[in-house]
């Protein structure tokens, strides 16, 4: 559940493109319940809490837990980036709070991403606090463990301070990581990139868009499928099959894949392909970024509108 899609951090990696710039909303605890009550009808008890950065609204956070309790359904863990600590009996009583509500483990982030923006002191403070009040540690990822350690850590470091385009090209291998949404300008200069025309799995429909092991619900009443950052349904409507008309993008890429999203961009809207890409889903994505641009209103899946207006636009040519 991404409870919000605000974030104190702008991390080069992130899928749904968080920032401090996204609108400052934070789940309700109704719509928490709902979201909570769907899922849990179609089968899946258990879920994680992210964002965004979940702890910009501790009270929202305290009353999400409550709600993921009343519909029976369990919070595995609350993703953090740390930012929210400074001080660990401060930290300690909220802990206690969210033990209150259900809540019992933080995945704790642990990368040169993201101490772009928080010090790794504050990490290690939280991470004592959860030690002093009982709450389980989810260090992810806690191999960078030695790398953040090695710079000063009350201070801020880039990711070229960790050795340049050299260090970024070895993350992928040293951390899940989806290479969609912002990851995928991060890579794109740094990762090999594939010939358009033996680009793997564009001619068959996405899978992922099916996939119910891994989805998103969020703040926004949004359905998102898989993986697939800035493709978005309305959550009422799993209750039916999708219509063309509605989801004309999601449909499509369901029953056919990229190819055929490719053709429809190049003969209705004038699109032209790049020339290589690190994946399928890059060039969903290239594709997704010009239709934004051009036709905005022309397919209303093309959402949340924050995550595209993280990400630049791209040009018809």
């Amino acid at each position: 559940m991404i409870v919000t899609y605000r974030c104190t951090s702008r991390c080069r990696h992130c899928l749904v493109a968080s920032s401090p710039r996204r609108e400052n909303r934070y789940i309700d605890a109704e719509s928490a319940r709902s979201a909570f009550r769907a899922v849990k009808r179609r089968g899946c008890s258990a879920m994680h809490i992210g964002g965004g950065e979940p702890f910009l609204d501790p009270d929202g956070l305290v009353a999400v837990g409550h709600a993921a309790c009343a519909e029976g359904v369990q919070i595995d863990y609350v993703e953090t980036n740390s930012s929210w600590y400074r001080d660990p009996s401060i930290a300690c009583e909220l802990l206690q709070r969210l033990q209150g509500a259900g809540i019992s483990t933080l995945l704790v982030s642990i990368s040169p991403f993201h101490t772009e923006f928080v010090p790794f002191a504050r990490v290690r403070g939280l991470m004592d606090a959860c030690t002093r009040t009982g709450t389980s540690i989810f260090p992810w990822v806690e191999s960078f463990l030695p790398d953040v350690s090695a710079l000063e850590e009350t201070a801020i470091h880039s990711l070229e301070e960790h050795g340049g385009k050299e260090y970024i090209r070895t993350l992928p291998s040293r951390y899940w990581i989806h290479v969609g949404g912002r990851a995928v300008l991060a890579f794109r200069d740094v990762l090999p990139q594939v010939p358009l025309c033996n680009l793997p799995g564009t001619s068959a429909g996405c899978a992922e868009i099916m996939d119910t092991s891994h989805f998103h619900v969020d703040v926004e009443g949004n359905y998102i499928p898989g993986l697939c950052a800035g493709l978005a349904m309305r959550l009422a409507d799993l209750d039916a099959a999708l219509s063309p008309e509605q989801y004309p993008l999601l449909t499509l890429l369901a029953s056919s894949g990229p190819l055929e999203l490719l053709q429809r961009a190049q003969r209705d809207h004038g699109f032209t392909p790049k020339e290589s890409y690190l994946n399928k889903c890059d060039l969903c994505l290239d594709i997704r970024r010009f239709l934004i641009g051009k036709v905005p209103s022309r397919y209303p899946e093309l959402g949340p509108a924050g995550f595209y207006a993280e990400l630049p636009l791209r040009a018809a040519g």
